[in-house]
């Protein structure tokens, strides 16, 4: 990694840290990648667990990390069942969005703590999937 896309990276983070998406410093970068914003938002996510005490003990148990981000899609299954009104922690959005939402911070926590390259994968998979038959060779749901 050069000098100049470690200081962009750092300011990148610094951006996020101040709230700010940084979306100025994404467009200076050629080619945009959606990987540079997950990462950073990621880098975020974890550092606010990490303020807020979730990894005080050290190391969290793997499947604890699973359980708590399924719980979490448990509690969108629950907001769509009571209709998926409003948030009650971000009214702005539905229950649904919420929940959603705390799935892929759970997910983006977990990575960064585990070095797991997340970002990359998902971009990977996603150009894998394009190559998949329609669904997948037969499968009906």
């Amino acid at each position: 990694m050069s000098d100049e896309q470690t200081n962009d990276d750092a300011a990148f983070s610094a951006a996020v840290d101040e709230g700010l998406l940084g979306i100025e410093l994404l467009l200076d970068r050629r080619p945009f990648r959606f990987e540079d914003a997950f990462r950073a938002v990621s880098a975020a996510v974890h550092r606010t667990a990490r303020a807020k005490g979730w990894w005080d003990g050290g190391d969290r148990n793997f499947g604890e990390l699973v359980s708590l981000m399924h719980a979490e899609l448990s509690e969108a299954l629950e907001g769509m069942r009571g209709g998926n009104g409003p948030s009650e922690h971000i009214p702005a959005f539905s229950a649904v969005e919420e929940e959603f939402a705390d799935v892929v911070i759970r997910i983006m926590d977990a990575a960064v703590w585990n070095g797991w390259d997340i970002a990359g994968a998902i971009t990977a998979k996603r150009r894998f999937n394009e190559g998949r038959p329609v669904k997948h060779g037969g499968k009906t749901f």
